[in-house]
């Protein structure tokens, strides 16, 4: 969006994350080095070629979710900049804590706040400050729940999102649009999960001595044709047996006997990926 924007609109661009980001006069030797290219390094590249073709940015670290963060954004950037024309609200928080019975209200909460708290503080911060415009950032996941099972604090800030949207703009409150997008292909949370999963595995890929998988139990056999573990399970413990029960008799449901195949083969092969390709229950 950023990119966009500049290019297209030689807009004075004013970018808030978080964490703290390398200040400007570290770019050019960051942008230089060699090795793995980090997600800070490559949007500094980015920014520097957007900054060769005139674009002009600030950044700053700030949570959308704290008010007097951002209202601290705001100062700076109209003592830069002037006044704020625009704002595109793109907070969010991955939410990786499952379906709704086995999670916190602290969990959900910390999900929802960059997305809807964060969208409140601009309103407040605006309120007396016209934009031309207030862009919401949502997802498609309020619109196909399937994409976002087991995430009910995402779905929830995003949802908060479509209806504060609509609220704001028929109270007057300028210009206001949610936009529902789906998964990112360049940049986004869902990118950034495909990219952890993928270093994880390289970092794993060739080692002899991959770690125990939580499913195995005890190896009692081990030889060039058979390995066999063994394992003790009861209503009890672990979580999958626990949580799968037929007229309160626990059960072992089809999919862990799939785990246990390819964590037994990975620690027979000790190299990813482990694929399955047939299996009959």
């Amino acid at each position: 969006l950023a990119s966009r924007l500049a290019r297209d609109c030689r807009a004075k661009l004013v970018l808030t994350a978080r964490s703290p980001f390398p200040g400007r006069p570290e770019w050019e030797r960051l942008a230089a080095g060699v090795g793995p290219e980090t997600t800070p390094v490559r949007r500094i590249r980015e920014m520097l070629e957007l900054e060769r073709h005139g674009a002009e940015f600030l950044v700053l670290a700030a949570d959308a979710a704290d008010r007097q963060q951002m209202l601290d954004v705001v100062e700076t950037t109209t003592r830069r900049f002037g006044a704020v024309h625009g704002v595109i609200h793109a907070a969010g928080v991955a939410d990786p804590h499952g379906v709704i019975q086995n999670r916190s209200r602290a969990q959900t909460e910390a999900v929802l706040a960059p997305k809807a708290a964060g969208a409140r503080i601009l309103h407040e911060i605006f309120r007396e400050r016209p934009l031309d415009f207030l862009a919401l950032c949502s997802s498609m996941a309020v619109v196909r729940y399937a994409h976002g099972f087991g995430q009910v604090g995402y779905c929830a800030a995003n949802e908060f999102l479509d209806a504060f949207a609509l609220a704001r703009a028929a109270r007057g409150g300028g210009r206001t649009v949610s936009i529902n997008w789906d998964a990112w292909r360049e940049e986004g949370m869902a990118v950034e999960a495909v990219r952890r999963r993928a270093a994880r595995s390289a970092g794993r890929a060739g080692s002899a001595t991959p770690g125990l998988h939580p499913l195995l139990g005890e190896c009692v056999e081990s030889t060039p044709q058979r390995l066999v573990y063994e394992r003790r399970l009861s209503g009890e413990a672990p979580w999958f047996v626990a949580e799968h029960r037929l007229r309160g008799v626990p059960l072992v449901p089809g999919t862990a006997y799939l785990q246990w195949a390819a964590a037994l083969a990975l620690r027979r092969s000790g190299r990813y990926p482990v694929e399955i390709r047939s299996a009959c229950f």
